[in-house]
């Protein structure tokens, strides 16, 4: 319940136009949930994807592939089911920076 609202939160910083502080309430969770957690939580990769989304929100596509290419590669190991999702932020993220050729799966 408490991820869910956080997640709400930060949704809203987004919806409301303030990306900056999605982008900081995003470091926070991942950070808290890196340290409470282990280091193979699912939740790991869905703030990973989810960061991803607002550094692409922020035009920093380069961290946004950054950041999704991290995800993926949590999902691989803690949630694999959230693969999928995470690969279509990636194919969005390139697309916005233009990069459709690059994209592989």
């Amino acid at each position: 319940k408490q991820w869910y609202q956080r997640r709400v939160a930060i949704t809203a910083g987004l919806s409301m136009n303030l990306p900056e502080n999605a982008l900081n309430m995003y470091h926070h969770a991942l950070q808290f949930a890196e340290t409470i957690f282990h280091p193979h939580d699912p939740q790991i990769p869905v703030l990973l994807n989810d960061l991803a989304t607002v550094y692409e929100a922020l035009n920093d596509y380069d961290q946004a592939l950054e950041t999704v290419e991290k995800a993926i590669s949590a999902a691989k190991i803690g949630n694999p089911s959230a693969i999928p999702s995470i690969m279509c932020n990636k194919a969005t993220i390139l697309l916005f920076k233009g990069s459709c050729t690059s994209f592989f799966f």
